[in-house]
Parts: C-alpha cells; structure tokens; sequence
C-alpha cells in the first residue's frame, strides 16, 4: 500500500488529522510527515490479520472445548471446586490462537509509532516492557528484593540537571475492561532526608485481596522502621488517606491545603480510587490505581492502521502523564525549600 496523493481521497478521512488542543500545535504536520507513511507498513498486515483472527478465534473455541473434554475424560475431578480446572483448556487456547498474535502486531506497532510522538513532545526515552529495580520494589512496596513480580509495560522516561523520571504501568485485564496500576518514580539530585509513605484509604492490594495497610503493617512500615500509627493532618486529609513519617512536624506544614487538594485529585486521577506515595532520602514512588489501559496505538483490526483517532488519544494521554509528571516532580521540589 502506498500512500501517495493519489491515495489521499481514499484515506483522507482515517488519516486527517485536526488540532484542537495548545499541546496539538503542529503536530498536524508533524503526523503526516513521520506517522501517517507508517501505515503503508501495517495496513496491508492488519487486513490480513483481520482474516487470520476470524480463523484463529475458530481454532481457540474449538481446541478449548476439546480439552475441556479430554481433561474431564482422564483426569479424576474430585471437591466441590474441581471442576474450575476445566476453564484452563480454554483460556490458554485464546491466550494462544487470539491474545498472542494479536498482541504482537499491535505491540511491534506501538514501539515504531510510540517513540515518534514523545519526539514531537520532548526530549523522552521509551521502552516497550521491563521490570521494577528490586531494590525500588523493597525500599517503596515492602515486597523482598527477590519478588521479580512486577513486570511492566511502556517505560517512558526524562532526564535533567534536576531530576530522572519515569512513569510505566502494569494492566492485569485488557479484554472488557482494564485493571492494573499506574507507577511513577523520581530520584532527585538532592536528598530530602524525608521518609515518608502515604496511602488512600481505599487502595487495595490486588494480589491477595487485603487492604494496602495490613501489607505496610506487615512489609514496608516495619523494612522502613516506620511507627505505625499513622498521623493526623486535618480533617479533610484523614478522610482520605493515611500519613506514616519520621518527619512529624515538617511533613504536616508541607501538606499545603493546595496539595491535599492535588493529592485527592491523583487518588482517583485514573477512574479508580487509591494512590500511595512513599519519599525516602532522594527517591519518591507513586502507585495509582488504574482501569485504563493507556498509551495504546491502536487495539482493533477493525481499524485503520495509526488512524487520525487513534493518534490523538495516544498524544493526549501523553500530554496528560507528562503533566502530571511535572505536577508531581514540582510538588515534590518544595521539600528542599523547606529543607
């Protein structure tokens, strides 16, 4: 497929793209210049996989069915819950025959495509997947330095004088409807000599169904050396969320009624309530809940390959973790004003 003029009123449409935000300034052009010839790339591959997927979502029903009824033949199922294991066929089927080939084209796209529009926004570094640092994980979730759970995905990272930050996400569901968590991590040049970890109220810890303050009674309040009573700020404050600190005093005159203000918005920022927040010397970590599954390119074969539509979602979520990036990194400057 060739994207010439003489192809533009075919696909003027799907590749047109109209500015309608200050960040979108230019980048009209921008997206007809490197983006749009993309899609002489992919298009062709996304018709075809179109038809490969009607086959392969055939091939999954039918493989699960079958092992369903060859694991009920030879296995015994005994207890009330046994017969849950006949769900297995089917779903490592549709990981096999639908998830996996479908998550590869639209992944080997988002790694062309993603990089070129952080280029248009900045100076940014990207990565399509990777892992937590452990020793991060330890000092800010309390899990141990050998838990490797925490494989992520879209790593997107700066660099300053100042500061190195980077913001990534973990979706656990991305059928219906998407289930995960937001991360943002900064180390700063100066340290703070804070230690300080604050969680919402509501957050829940999604691999074993508890509240995030039993696991911070049991892991990171005690690897901190932490008390674990948490503090009182003011009213509007505990309402929302618990405060553990070593910096008492200093901590509650930094907790600005602006802030808080700031600090319900990020709890519930992603359609999801629950947020924490931990500052130790020059490192500070943020979890947000998430039900989005951000930073995508495109997620149908139903659609055409890096469409105008598609593209101004990505930059607008862009735009928006790159704000609250700066909003945060900002917030967090003020302790060594007061330091």
């Amino acid at each position: 497929m060739n994207i010439s003029k003489q192809d533009t009123k075919a696909i003027r449409l799907p590749y047109e793209y109209t500015e309608t935000e200050p960040y979108e300034k230019g980048f009209s052009e921008y997206y007809q210049k490197h983006i749009v010839p993309l899609a002489a790339k992919y298009e062709e591959k996304r018709k075809r996989n179109k038809e490969k997927n009607k086959l392969n979502i055939i091939l999954a029903i039918t493989s699960g069915l079958a092992g369903m009824w060859l694991m009920a033949k030879s296995l015994p199922l005994r207890g009330r819950n046994s017969g849950k294991s006949l769900i297995l066929p089917p779903i490592v089927s549709w990981w096999f025959f639908v998830r996996r080939p479908k998550r590869k084209y639209f992944t080997a796209q988002k790694e062309e495509v993603l990089p070129l529009v952080l280029k248009f926004m900045g100076d940014f570094n990207y990565k399509s997947s990777g892992y937590l640092s452990p020793p991060i994980i330890a000092t800010h979730t309390g899990y141990y330095e050998a838990t490797n759970i925490f494989q992520c995905e879209d790593f997107i990272s700066y660099k300053n004088e100042n500061v190195y930050c980077k913001i990534f996400e973990r979706v656990f569901k991305d059928v219906s409807i998407s289930i995960g968590k937001i991360f943002l991590y900064f180390e700063f040049a100066e340290n703070f000599n804070i230690d300080l970890i604050l969680t919402s109220k509501k957050m829940k810890n999604l691999y074993w169904g508890i509240t995030i303050e039993d696991d911070l009674n049991n892991r990171l309040l005690k690897r901190r050396e932490i008390n674990k009573e948490p503090i009182s700020v003011n009213h509007k404050f505990d309402q929302h969320f618990d405060l553990h600190s070593k910096n008492n005093e200093r901590i509650i005159e930094w907790l600005t009624d602006d802030f808080i203000d700031e600090l319900i918005y990020l709890n519930t920022v992603f359609d999801k309530e629950g947020m924490l927040l931990s500052v130790k010397d020059n490192q500070v970590f943020v979890e947000l809940e998430s039900q989005q599954n951000l930073f995508e390119v495109g997620t149908s074969y139903k659609e055409a390959s890096v469409n105008a539509e598609n593209i101004k979602k990505l930059l607008k979520e862009l735009h928006f973790a790159i704000s609250l990036m700066d909003m945060i990194e900002k917030r967090i400057q003020t302790l060594q004003i007061s330091t």
